[in-house]
């Protein structure tokens, strides 16, 4: 795929390029030859869906991925939107900067969660950024900001270990900051609404207000734990919090359920690399999740 070019210079001085989705046809040719050789497993004997993702239903899909999506109409899609990409503390962030209509649009950036992506925040921002288009009153209209997490869509991979919820609060109100905007809220669900609350906790000079879903009191528990560890005379740092806390048991998980993440989070690679040689595998994976 290709993205603009890679930056090197900090938002804070300013160094913002535009950002424009344009995925060569080779890539796509690649995905459908791809596709076409997946090598189905047999389906088991039992109830569709107890044990995973439907062998039948996926075949199903997987066809009409190969045959009838139409992935140009996504990306005209995706690119009506006004996208960015900028050098937050050296790591490339992509984030689609929607402007708002109205007399003081509010600043608002909004992070997605795991697995996903900003695409599926996309429906949301003209309501937010144009509220009296549709029926709303312009002086409820926000600034959207949604970036993209680090490792995720076309913002650039961490480098090393560590890019845990408070970091990526930082980054954020790094690139608010460099945005122009001194005061702004959070909003966010499932791994978002972690970085919401951590925006609310390390920045609250500048989060007027943090709004989360999706979050459990475990993970809720950890933050708050978190945020008190790092006022403690033993622990200066986010990062030595969050190794403490790695041998409390706030991270350990029980049932199945909670089990299969925590082995995704754990020991990823493996599937890491046959997601990467298979698309369909990558695909079956995501709808397990999702289900």
């Amino acid at each position: 795929m290709t993205r603009s070019a890679t930056l090197t210079s900090e938002v804070r001085d300013g160094v913002i390029q535009p950002f424009r989705l344009n995925v060569p046809q080779s890539s796509l040719d690649d995905l459908k030859a791809r596709l076409a050789q997946t090598r189905w497993p047999d389906e088991p004997p039992i109830e569709p869906w107890s044990t995973g993702t439907s062998v039948g239903y996926m075949r199903q899909l997987v066809d009409y991925w190969r045959d009838r999506f139409d992935w140009r109409a996504q990306e005209r899609a995706i690119n009506a939107f006004a996208h960015f990409r900028a050098a937050v503390s050296g790591l490339g962030i992509h984030f689609i900067h929607q402007r708002g209509t109205g007399p003081a649009p509010l600043p608002l950036i909004i992070t997605h969660g795991w697995p996903g992506s900003f695409i599926e925040l996309l429906k949301i921002v003209p309501l937010l950024s144009d509220p009296a288009r549709y029926g709303g009153d312009a002086r409820d209209a926000f600034d959207v900001v949604i970036p993209s997490l680090p490792g995720y869509g076309f913002s650039d991979r961490p480098s090393e270990r560590g890019m845990h919820p408070f970091r990526i609060a930082d980054l954020w109100a790094e690139l608010m900051a460099g945005l122009g905007y001194q005061r702004f809220g959070a909003q966010g669900g499932d791994w978002g609404a972690s970085v919401a609350t951590c925006l609310g906790f390390a920045h609250a000079d500048m989060v007027a207000i943090a709004a989360t879903g999706e979050v459990g009191p475990e993970t809720t528990n950890r933050i708050m734990i978190g945020r008190t560890l790092v006022g403690s005379a033993a622990i200066r740092t986010v990062d030595k919090a969050m190794e403490v806390l790695g041998g409390t048991g706030l991270y350990r998980s029980v049932g199945l359920e909670r089990l299969f993440r925590d082995v995704q989070g754990a020991r990823y690679h493996p599937l890491q690399q046959k997601a990467q040689q298979r698309h369909a595998g990558r695909l079956a994976l995501g709808l397990d999740i999702d289900e």
